[in-house]
C-alpha cells in the first residue's frame, strides 16, 4: 500500500489502498479503497472527483470528463471518511459517456456488462474543490495497488496416499474409517495471499468412463464450504456412500472467503481429479484411459514416418500394418486437419470407444470422423476479408514494437540485473534489433502477439521477476524469425534446439536459393529453383482456423455432441502462447465472434504452440486451458494437395 497526501490549501486529501483491490469496476471495487477529507475549517463544502491509470505494463487512463457538474459534491464536517457509494460517484459510477479514456478502449475492458481491469500496477487518485472558494487549485491523494489474477496451483490432493495399493489401473483403497482427504491450499505466484473455502466431491466411475467423463455423474457424497485442507470422511456415519469395489472420482475446489479478491485460481479452482477404487479385487473393471495416456510430444511423434506409410498403403505400394494406437489418432487427426491437442484425443475416443483399450490398430481400419457444423457463406466470406487485413503490416503495431525495444534496452542499460540473466538480455536485444529493421514487412497478427509478449516481459523485468526470461526468449525467438528476404516460413526442426533464424542465417553460397521442403522435414540447396527436384511449400506465415466447441451428452453413453442449441453462440473462444507466464489473461489476443456459432475462426502464426480455452457465456466458467500443436496438422494437410482439409482447433466444454 502507497499513499500520497497533498495538503497546500486548506484541504487534505489522505488516499489508501488496502489490497486486494477488486478488479471490476463497480461499487465493490472501493470496499478497500479509503479516502479521508481534513479541512482546516471545521464545516466545508467539497467537490471529489478520482482518476484512475494504469502504470505498467501498457499505461492507460481512465478519469472524469472536465465537467464541473459531474463528481461527489459533500458537504460535510472535518474530518470526513468518503463511503464506497460517494467513492463511485467520484468516478460517476464508470458510466462510459462521463469518462475520457486514454490510451485504452471501453471494449477492452468490458466483461459481461462491467469494466475490468487486467493485470498490472495501478495508481488511484482523489481530487478536492474547494466549492468555498472560487478558482482554487484542487488538492489531491494518490494510492498505489497491484491488480493480480495468478494465484498459482489449484489445490491438489495428498492424502489418501498411505492406505493405497498402486499396483492395478486404478489405485484401491482398502477400506477403513475415517478415510482421510487432504489437499494443499492455492499457492499465489504474485505475493497476495488468500483465505479460501473448499468444496469436496465424490461421484462414481461407471463402466467404460474415462475418469473425465465421471465428473458429469450425480454426486454419491458433497460437502462445501469447509474451513480447512482436509476432510475426514466417516464411513460408519455415512453409510453406503462408498461402496466395496466400486470405482470413484474426487475432486475439490478452493473458493475464496473474499467475494471481491481479483485473484483468479488456476482451473476455476478445481483440482486434478483423482481417482480410487474402494476395496474389492485388485483388478478393477477395466477402464479407458485417459486422453493424457495417448498424448505424444511433438519432437516424440512419428508422424512423418507413418504418413509416408499410410500414404504408400492408399497406393497399394505396401501390404495393411498395424500402427501404435497412440501414432494412429495422431495420424487420424491429421487426416481430417484436426490440431493435435488433449481435447481432440478426448473427442476421437468419444466417436470410437472400441479403441479405447487396443495397443494398435490397422490401417484398414476405417473410424467414424466427427461431422463438424457448417459455417454460413456470409461469414465466411467475412472471415475471408479479415484474414486478408490480418496478412497486411500495421504502422500502429509496429511503432508499439519499436517503443517496447526502446524500454527493454533502457532497462537492459540501467536496470541491475542478475548474472545470470546479463546475456540473455543482451542476446534478446541483438534479436529483436535484426528483427526491427524487417517489422514494417511483418503481418499484423504476429507483431500482435508478439507485443503482448514484450509488454508481459517488460511487467516481470520492473517487478524484478527473471523466472520467465529463458522461456519468453524463445518463444519470441520463434515468431521473429525470419528468412534473408524477409518472408516467414514454419520451420520444422523438431530435432534442433537452435532457433530458425540462426537456422537460417547459415553460409548460403551465392546464386543459390534457400527453400524448404515440408516433404522430408529438411532444408535443401536448388541452384535452379525447378520443381522437377523437390516440392518446396511456401505460405503466408499466418493461417487461418476454424475453433470448434463440442461436449458429452448427459445420458449414457456419453457421445460427443457438436450441434446442441447450447453450443449455439453462448462460447467465447481465447488463446495465447503457451509460455506466456499468465496462460489465462485474456486480453492477450482474446478473440470471440458470436455469430459463428460455436465455430470462431481465427489467424495464427503457425509456429508456435498455443494454449486455447473457452468461457461459457451461460454460466461464465472457464475451461482448462490445452496446448494446440498447428504446425503440425498443417505441415501434414499440405502434403495431400491438391485437397487439404480445413484446419480446425477442437474444445470441449461442460
Amino acid at each position: 500500500m502507497v499513499t500520497q497526501v497533498s495538503n497546500a490549501q486548506n484541504t487534505k486529501v489522505i488516499t489508501s489502498a488496502i489490497p486486494p483491490i477488486s478488479s471490476f469496476l463497480n461499487q465493490a471495487f472501493f470496499s478497500n479503497i479509503h479516502v479521508v477529507l481534513q479541512n482546516s475549517q471545521i464545516y466545508f463544502n467539497v467537490r471529489v472527483y478520482g482518476s484512475l491509470e494504469r502504470i505498467s505494463p501498457s499505461p492507460f487512463t481512465i478519469e472524469l470528463i472536465k465537467d464541473a457538474s459531474l463528481g461527489a459534491f459533500i458537504t460535510m464536517y472535518a474530518p470526513y471518511t468518503l463511503n464506497s457509494a460517494e467513492l463511485a460517484k467520484a468516478f460517476e459510477n464508470f458510466e462510459e459517456k462521463k469518462l475520457d479514456f486514454r490510451g485504452v478502449s471501453p471494449k477492452d475492458l468490458n466483461e459481461n456488462g462491467t469494466y475490468k481491469l487486467p493485470a498490472g500496477i495501478y495508481r488511484i487518485c482523489f481530487y478536492a474543490q474547494d466549492l468555498n472558494s472560487s478558482g482554487g487549485t484542487p488538492q489531491f491523494g494518490c494510492a498505489n495497488f497491484t491488480i493480480c489474477y495468478t494465484a498459482g496451483s489449484a489445490p491438489q490432493f495428498t492424502q489418501p496416499v498411505n492406505n493405497l495399493n498402486i499396483n492395478s489401473p486404478v489405485p484401491v483403497l482398502r477400506p477403513v474409517s475415517p478415510v482421510v482427504f487432504s489437499w494443499t491450499p492455492p499457492q499465489s505466484t504474485c505475493g497476495l495471499r488468500g483465505v479460501y473455502n473448499y468444496d469436496f466431491e465424490i461421484r462414481e466411475i461407471l463402466d467404460n468412463q474415462t475418469i473425465t467423463d465421471a465428473i458429469n455423474n450425480p454426486y454419491v457424497f458433497r460437502k462445501t464450504s469447509l474451513p480447512s485442507t482436509s476432510f475426514l470422511l466417516d464411513t460408519n456415519l455415512y453409510r453406503n456412500v462408498l461402496q466395496e469395489g466400486k470405482r470413484y472420482a474426487v475432486r475439490v475446489r478452493a473458493v475464496s472467503i473474499n467475494t471481491n479478491s481479483p485473484v483468479e485460481i488456476d482451473n476455476n479452482g478445481y483440482s486434478r481429479i483423482e481417482a480410487f477404487q474402494y476395496g474389492g479385487s485388485i483388478a478393477p473393471p477395466e477402464i479407458v484411459h485417459p486422453p493424457e495416456y495417448y498424448f505424444i510430444p511433438f519432437t516424440e511423434r512419428k508422424s512423418n514416418f507413418w504418413d509416408d506409410v499410410y500414404t504408400a498403403y492408399t497406393n497399394r505400394k505396401r501390404s495393411d500394418t498395424l500402427v501404435p494406437i497412440k501414432e494412429y489418432i495422431a495420424l487420424i487427426l491429421t487426416q481430417d486437419g484436426i490440431a493435435y491437442n488433449l481435447d481432440a484425443i478426448e473427442l476421437f475416443l468419444a466417436l470410437n470407444p472400441e479403441l479405447g483399450n487396443v495397443k494398435a490398430v490397422k490401417l484398414s481400419h476405417i473410424p467414424e470422423h466427427p461431422v463438424f457444423p457448417p459455417v454460413t457463406e456470409n461469414d465466411r466470406k467475412k472471415f475471408n476479408k479479415e484474414y486478408l487485413m490480418d496478412l497486411e503490416p500495421d504502422p500502429v503495431e509496429e511503432n508499439k514494437f519499436k517503443r517496447y525495444l526502446d524500454s527493454l534496452k533502457a532497462i537492459t542499460n540501467k536496470q541491475n540485473i542478475p548474472s545470470n540473466s546479463v546475456k540473455i538480455m543482451k542476446d534478446l536485444v541483438v534479436h529483436l534489433d535484426n528483427f526491427n529493421t524487417q517489422v514494417h514487412t511483418v503481418n499484423r497478427v504476429t507483431v500482435n502477439l508478439i507485443n503482448n509478449i514484450l509488454s508481459e516481459l517488460l511487467f516481470q523485468l520492473r517487478i524484478n521477476d527473471y523466472n520467465q526470461l529463458q522461456s519468453i526468449f524463445s518463444t519470441l525467438q520463434e515468431l521473429t524469425a525470419l528468412t534473408p528476404n524477409a518472408t516467414s516460413f514454419i520451420y520444422p526442426f523438431p530435432s534442433k534446439k537452435r532457433s530458425s533464424l540462426s537456422s537460417y542465417q547459415s553460409n548460403t553460397p551465392v546464386g543459390y536459393s534457400s527453400q524448404i521442403s515440408f516433404l522430408n522435414y529438411e532444408m535443401k540447396l536448388n541452384e535452379t529453383g525447378s520443381p522437377e527436384y523437390f516440392l518446396p511449400v511456401i505460405m503466408p506465415e499466418v493461417l487461418p482456423f476454424d475453433v470448434i466447441v463440442w461436449h458429452h451428452s448427459r445420458e449414457l453413453p456419453a457421445r460427443p455432441v457438436l450441434d446442441a442449441p447450447d453450443l449455439t453462440g453462448v462460447y467465447r473462444v481465447f488463446y495465447t502462447l503457451k509460455k506466456l507466464y499468465n496462460h489465462k489473461n485474456p486480453e492477450i489476443n482474446a478473440k470471440t465472434t458470436a455469430q459463428l456459432a460455436s465455430t470462431a475462426q481465427v489467424s495464427l502464426p503457425p509456429n508456435s504452440i498455443f494454449k486455447f480455452w473457452t468461457l461459457n457465456m451461460l454460466n461464465h466458467k472457464l475451461t482448462e486451458a490445452v496446448d494446440s500443436e498447428l504446425r503440425d496438422v498443417f505441415l501434414n494437410s499440405q502434403k495431400r494437395w491438391p485437397n487439404p482439409k480445413k484446419a480446425t482447433i477442437v474444445l470441449k466444454v461442460n
